[in-house]
């Protein structure tokens, strides 16, 4: 597999460049880019184009090579003369390559601290290995003295570039489902160009059928908050989007993407199965990911040499050699928080899963969030997107009931009926989403689907000592059982799916705080299962009450990882994989011939 083949030769190069401890340390963030002090960055007193001459002598910095004919490649960045050198110099990658008198106007898309190099305290000089990606456009690097929060640029490099045929090439390819007919796909995907963009798709190599592309971009003007139309903006590329249709169920199809400036190489998915009661299920769900750097840069408040969204990647892309169906992350999709090159990176890291299963999402608070905008609530957690470049870049199905996108959807697949709702929009009763979600719940046909799973960004119960505050967990989820829990007993929603909180946590069969064992219902229904999926990379959130809430049969706070879930007629399975070393950590069985759930603690 491509991204694990990368992976083992970025650990190989990685192993040239010995890492050290550093003496930095910095407060809890949800990007570590938000750790820079950018507008605070000052120059060294003497400087040209190419070299900062400082008060601390000449300093040089050098890339190598200044050319790359890959999309994510490695370079070797080399230093001399820094002097003093210090721990807290640091190395700024920038891209577009930046000049001096634009320094204090533009983030680094990532850093790292120089003193990685073993030999640099020492000696003011070292060589540190960076993978670049392609991001449309060049980059290059700065050496800082002063830490992250007095920033001074005393050395800039070279630039390095991509070739023509790689910075005008497709990117970021990923799946969606259109809708629940079960006979299409959609693909979306970026490129620095457009010129009739164009999908080639087909049951063999011949790809013997075309799709045009609708193509889209946006701009700084159309976000909502400073950083993110400032400091963080980076152009975001065309995005493109087509629809394969007139597929064969569970039929293998082959598919390119490109226009006239460049093509992608050939990709493949299984077109969905039939909508029926007998079409097993096997998928994949998580929330709050990220992403993780494989030269292991920009990783302060991380674990420093196995990012957890890194590993969630690597593990997630082996489950597709097991019939993998689909794909479901549900909020905080890139924490890319209003710097957009991040977008670009998590892209990146889950191409190689998302153009081969539909990759479906949900909005969460750090995509969606920002005050006096359409969300449900007024905080700033999306450093200013509201939810832009999330709507812009994953197309969702559109239901036949909604005339116009929204950040809430239900698609079919298989046995599964799934409603995805935005726990960052009005979700209370008559407000358009809730509407929507009690209409969707009243028209499942279980004769179709046998199984209901709704997800959603901040969960309905959940073991969290936060309960002041915006959106604080407690509250929060009062308000969605207020709005939801009579429509998921009267329906009855087996599973329901939620992330926000970085931890996994399982309750029993429960309706208000109380664990149902027995039947509710003539058929043996008993009440949802609500699962926390938040632990597929971002930083576990610790904050428990002393003693567990009576409905929670499992909480971990200490392991990351994802959910498997199989369905066939009569059982859904659910299995919590480590994403060290994909062992089970937890598993749950709902078995309909026995009136489950039937619970495996691992």
């Amino acid at each position: 597999m491509k991204m694990l083949m990368f992976l083992l030769v970025a650990l190989a190069v990685g192993a040239m460049s010995e890492s050290h401890s550093v003496s930095n340390s910095a407060s809890f963030t949800h990007n570590e880019l938000e750790a820079i002090n950018v507008q605070n960055i000052r120059l060294a007193p003497t400087l040209s184009s190419r070299v900062f001459l400082g008060a601390r002598g000449g300093s040089k910095l050098t890339v190598t090579p200044s050319l790359l004919d890959v999309q994510l490649g490695w370079v070797t960045l080399s230093w001399e003369d820094i002097s003093p050198a210090t721990n807290d110099d640091w190395i700024g990658v920038y891209s577009p390559a930046i000049s001096p008198e634009l320094l204090s106007q533009q983030t680094p898309v990532k850093y790292q601290f120089a003193n990685h190099s073993a030999v640099h305290v020492a000696t003011g000089s070292g060589a540190l290995n960076f993978t670049l990606l392609n991001m449309r456009d060049d980059y290059n690097f700065v050496m800082f003295s002063g830490g992250t929060t007095a920033p001074v640029a005393i050395a800039i490099s070279n630039r390095v570039s991509f070739t023509p045929s790689i910075m005008n090439a497709p990117q970021q390819v990923h799946l969606s489902l259109a809708d629940s007919s079960g006979t299409s796909m959609r693909v979306t995907w970026v490129s620095k160009n457009q010129n009739r963009p164009y999908v080639k798709y087909g049951d063999s190599d011949l790809l013997s059928r075309t799709a045009e592309a609708l193509s889209s971009t946006y701009t700084s003007d159309s976000l909502c908050g400073p950083l993110s139309r400032t400091l963080g903006w980076r152009q975001p590329g065309f995005i493109h989007t087509a629809i394969m249709d007139n597929l064969l169920p569970s039929t293998t199809y082959f598919y390119r993407v490109g226009d006239a400036f460049g093509t992608s190489e050939v990709f493949s998915f299984v077109a969905p199965k039939v909508i029926d009661k007998n079409s097993n299920v096997r998928m994949v769900a998580y929330g709050d990911m990220g992403k993780g750097e494989i030269d292991l840069t920009q990783q302060l408040g991380w674990a420093p040499n196995n990012p957890p969204a890194l590993n969630t990647s690597i593990r997630v892309e082996r489950e597709l050699d097991k019939q993998l169906d689909l794909v479901l992350h549900i909020g905080d999709i890139s924490y890319a928080v209003g710097y957009a090159a991040v977008w670009d990176m998590f892209f990146a890291q889950v191409q190689h899963i998302a153009s081969r299963v539909p990759y479906m999402v949900a909005t969460g608070n750090h995509e969606a969030d920002y005050p006096h905008t359409d969300s449900f609530f007024n905080t700033d957690d999306s450093n200013g997107e509201c939810n832009v470049p999330y709507m812009a870049r994953f197309f969702m199905p559109v239901p036949v009931t909604q005339q116009q996108r929204e950040p809430w959807y239900s698609f079919n697949y298989g046995n599964i009926h799934f409603i995805v709702s935005s726990t960052e929009h009005d979700f209370r009763p008559e407000s358009p989403q809730y509407r929507f979600v009690a209409a969707d719940l009243a028209a499942v046909d279980r004769s179709k689907t046998a199984w209901v799973i709704f997800s959603g960004h901040r969960p309905m119960y959940i073991d969290s000592t936060w309960s002041q505050g915006e959106g604080a967990d407690q509250p929060v989820a009062q308000l969605l059982r207020d709005s939801y829990e009579r429509l998921f007993m009267e329906y009855e929603v087996d599973l329901a799916l939620f992330g926000h909180h970085h931890s996994y946590q399982r309750t029993c069969a429960v309706y208000n705080h109380t664990c149902i064992s027995t039947a509710t219902k003539s058929n043996g229904y008993k009440a949802p299962v609500y699962l926390v999926i938040g632990m597929a990379g971002a930083s576990h959130s610790d904050n428990l009450y002393p003693v567990t809430p009576q409905e929670f049969e499992v909480v971990n706070v200490k392991e990351y990882g994802y959910i498997t879930i199989e369905t066939s007629a009569t059982v859904l399975r659910t299995q919590f994989l480590s994403d060290v070393d994909g062992s089970v950590l937890d598993e749950l069985v709902i078995n309909r011939q026995t009136a489950a759930p039937d619970v495996v603690h691992v």
